[in-house]
């Protein structure tokens, strides 16, 4: 959950809700899952009434019906579209985010849509203070060289339950083993210097798209 503020992004805590994870398991949305999605849509009324909502990933594959029904009981339920994105679209509104203020092309690899700032803070591993370029939602980053050890470390010394027991959103750290190596495939492939883990996600796009970026 993201707030703009007409010049700013403020990241709000968020919660985690398992839809990807429990249509794989029953071929449909769960229904505790999509009541957890309104009661939270509709607790966010209380610090604005202008509220955008979108849905990638798993909403891009539901069935006829549920992509017909469950916006509807969506707006019945909150007053607001439920906007399913494009694969194609997310990954434009993305780039746009994380490239709105880099010149330099190809040493820099910018990770962006899915915590990867976040897992930097919270996961042990070493950073520092992003000196390639200016940008507040690009605040770390580390050397090639830095990250190729600290993902050895994450896999061979920082435990994992650990962090799960201190953060607020256990279920998400599952996948960060993988994601972590992936990373590291994709910097090699293009031969990256240096690498950039952000919590940028596609809104930047969005409110540039709808002509609400200011900053």
């Amino acid at each position: 959950m993201d707030r703009f503020d007409g010049n700013n992004i403020e990241k709000l805590e968020g919660i985690t809700i398992q839809f990807k994870k429990h249509y794989n398991e029953s071929k449909c949305l769960n229904e505790s899952d999509v009541k957890k999605l309104i009661e939270n849509i509709n607790d966010l009324k209380k610090i604005s009434k202008d509220i955008y909502v979108c849905g990638t990933s798993i909403f891009r594959s539901l069935n006829d019906i549920e992509k017909e029904k469950f916006p509807e009981r969506f707006k019945r339920k909150t007053g607001y579209n439920f906007n399913i994105i494009t694969q194609e679209s997310e990954n434009e509104l993305t780039v746009f985010g994380t490239t709105r203020f880099v010149k330099n092309k190809a040493d820099i690899l910018i990770l962006a849509g899915g915590g990867h700032e976040k897992f930097a803070r919270y996961s042990g591993i070493k950073y520092e203070e992003n000196i390639l370029y200016k940008d507040n939602a690009s605040p770390i980053m580390m050397d090639i060289e830095t990250r190729k050890r600290e993902t050895e470390r994450y896999y061979k010394s920082i435990s994992l339950n650990e962090i799960r027991k201190r953060v607020k959103d256990p279920e998400w750290w599952y996948a960060t083993r993988a994601m972590s190596a992936f990373v590291l495939v994709v910097a090699e492939a293009i031969g990256a210097k240096y690498i950039v883990p952000t919590d940028i996600t596609m809104v930047y796009g969005i409110l540039n798209r709808d002509n609400l970026w200011l900053a």
